[in-house]
């Protein structure tokens, strides 16, 4: 099994590449509008395809293996049909109101920093910046921007990610709305997000892309080179703008739009991505694009 989908994502990369130079002017448009230079771009389709196709870069500290999240690869859950019968089977809460097709109306982006096994580093910190958030349109075939470089805030959770157990952040403010956080391991992670609770079209919601940058920046003491650090970046659907996870009990989470993988921090800026793609686990999902439609209408790449 391994072998066939590295096998298939080494085809998808090289149709990914082939296809740049057909939507290289669709590309500079989008990069001019979005006031970054192509040239200078930290994405690609190519970082979109892999970061929902492989697994994990390292085992994440503390997590239970057996978590498809914890290993990898990206998993599409509601994807692109935010709805209550579109969440997981084995996702059971007490109001049948969320488990119906009413539509889910909000969306939250939101991103968790792990300490992978073998971290080692007490001083490094990590850099995130340009959060951006975009639907798109069924109707129009356009990307729409939902949230561009909204302030980042989060809180300190426990590795399921689940229940309110949370506490306050080391977290500093950075230039780009960003911030810089300090990681802290053992038994918490620190769960990001940014723009509040974002209103969508939801019967006209046809993909979801969330991406953002990131980087290990020295904290004092240079120990970046022990620093083993993953980013992971999601999404997601909430029934109305002001619906809490409590809502959802006996079930202690949100199901989720879905997630990527989670990719190792270095000293580079690099781009994290979860998009709406059939390459990853599909939990339920159904709800997806192909490579072949992200390739003919790519989003906006910084």
């Amino acid at each position: 099994m391994l072998a066939s989908r590295l096998i298939t994502i080494a085809i998808l990369l090289v149709l990914s590449a082939c296809s740049r130079g057909q939507t290289s002017s669709n590309a500079a448009d989008t990069a001019a509008d979005s006031g970054s230079p192509a040239a200078t771009s930290l994405n690609s389709i190519a970082a979109l395809i892999t970061d929902m196709s492989l697994p994990n870069d390292l085992p994440l500290a503390g997590v239970p293996q057996q978590a498809g999240w914890a290993k990898g690869p990206g998993h599409v859950v509601m994807g692109n049909d935010p709805r209550g019968t579109r969440t997981p089977r084995w996702w059971q809460p007490a109001n049948p109101r969320y488990k119906s097709d009413q539509w889910w109306t909000a969306l939250v982006p939101w991103f968790v920093v792990f300490d992978g096994e073998g971290h080692a580093s007490i001083h490094t910190r990590v850099e995130v910046r340009r959060m951006q958030v975009y639907v798109l349109s069924q109707s129009t075939g356009q990307w729409q921007p939902l949230a561009r470089n909204g302030r980042i805030d989060g809180a300190l959770y426990p590795k399921t990610l689940s229940g309110n157990a949370v506490g306050p952040a080391d977290l500093r403010a950075t230039a780009d709305a960003g911030a810089s956080i300090a990681v802290p391991g053992g038994g918490r992670v620190f769960h990001g997000w940014c723009c509040g609770r974002l209103n969508i079209d939801a019967p006209d919601v046809g993909a979801v892309f969330v991406t953002l940058q990131a980087r290990l920046i020295a904290g004092g003491v240079d120990d970046r080179a022990q620093a083993r650090l993953l980013l992971q970046v999601g999404a997601d659907y909430y029934p109305d703008a002001t619906t809490q996870v409590a809502a959802f009990t006996p079930e202690g989470y949100n199901p989720g739009v879905g997630l990527s993988r989670a990719k190792r921090l270095t000293a580079d800026w690099q781009a994290f991505n979860f998009i709406t793609l059939d390459v990853g686990v599909q939990d339920p999902g159904g709800a997806a694009i192909s490579v072949t439609a992200l390739q003919a209408a790519p989003p906006p790449l910084e």
